[in-house]
């Protein structure tokens, strides 16, 4: 990894934590919990290890029914992948021992999180909360219609931009664009319900190395690491599988996204109104209806 690449990673953190900040601290004044430097490092290993978990769960779910009809078999683990042509579209020209692959994985889904949901989806909902706040009143980021339509309207964009991300990989298609979406859908409820990244960027780690771990496609690419201790092999292309994409183009990864963010969107409201109850209350000057011409006195 250069040291370009290191920077930029942090110029990401340092933007995403100041957009946290303005967001929830000044738009919608939510108090940001005090702690100590040992909370805040045991707080995120805790997410991180929840993360790598709901990735486990979600590669054994995409996995457990082809394996079953017979799409998938499990077979001994082979030696480095061939240097494809799509590893070198990566800039991937020689094998990468487990480690290697690790810190580029880590690197790339940090990347994306930071990206997609840490800055785009937070900056969508500053400029759409603001907005709101500056033209109607302070009170409209009380309510939760508004609170719902604000958080679905950035994860929706958001998403959508992190699919299109992917629109130029190898062996892409439809259900592998729709798949990442949802993918998308998901890990930005996850950022919306933790108010951080770290949870996200778990199961994105996650997904992508365990998918590499048993030898089959992570997005279209097969990465040309140095072992794998046993493979994952597709005895017949077809819905089940993904094809040459991968799980991530598998109905079976479909219909399991669906179900948990139907499940998200359940819960919504109750962490929307969570959100407003931790806000505090209005100052005796600020209006307290939608549509007052008051100035918000609290900026």
């Amino acid at each position: 990894m250069t040291t370009a690449a290191v920077l930029v990673l942090l110029l990401g953190i340092i933007l995403y934590s100041c957009l946290c900040r303005l967001l929830f601290k000044r738009v919608f004044r939510i108090a940001l919990a005090k702690r100590t430097l040992r909370m805040h490092v045991a707080l995120w290993l805790a997410q991180l290890a929840g993360g790598l978990l709901l990735a486990l769960v979600l590669v054994a779910l995409t996995l457990l029914l082809p394996l079953l009809m017979g799409h998938y078999a499990i077979g001994a683990g082979g030696g480095p992948d061939e240097i494809t042509f799509a590893a070198r579209l990566m800039q991937i020209d020689a094998p990468m021992p487990p480690a290697t692959f690790l810190g580029y994985v880590t690197y790339y889904a940090l990347g994306e999180e930071l990206l997609f949901r840490g800055i785009l989806m937070l900056l969508l909902a500053l400029l759409l909360g603001g907005l709101a706040k500056a033209l109607v009143s302070a009170q409209v980021v009380r309510s939760r219609f508004f609170l719902i339509m604000l958080w679905l309207n950035a994860i929706a964009i958001s998403s959508l931009a992190f699919s299109m991300l992917h629109a130029g990989n190898p062996n892409v298609g439809s259900v592998a664009l729709t798949n990442i979406f949802l993918v998308g859908v998901l890990l930005s409820f996850l950022v919306l319900f933790t108010r951080g990244i770290t949870l996200a960027a778990g199961a994105h780690i996650g997904w992508n190395a365990l998918l590499e771990l048993v030898n089959l496609p992570v997005s279209g690419f097969n990465f040309p690491t140095a072992g794998h201790p046993f493979s994952v092999v597709m005895v017949e292309d077809g819905l089940l599988t993904g094809g040459e994409f991968g799980p991530e183009a598998s109905i079976c990864l479909t219909a399991v996204l669906l179900i948990i963010i139907a499940a998200c969107l359940y819960i919504l409201p109750r962490v929307l109104r969570a959100h407003v109850d931790a806000m505090p209350p209005l100052a005796p000057a600020e209006p307290r209806a939608a549509g007052g011409t008051e100035s918000d006195s609290e900026d």
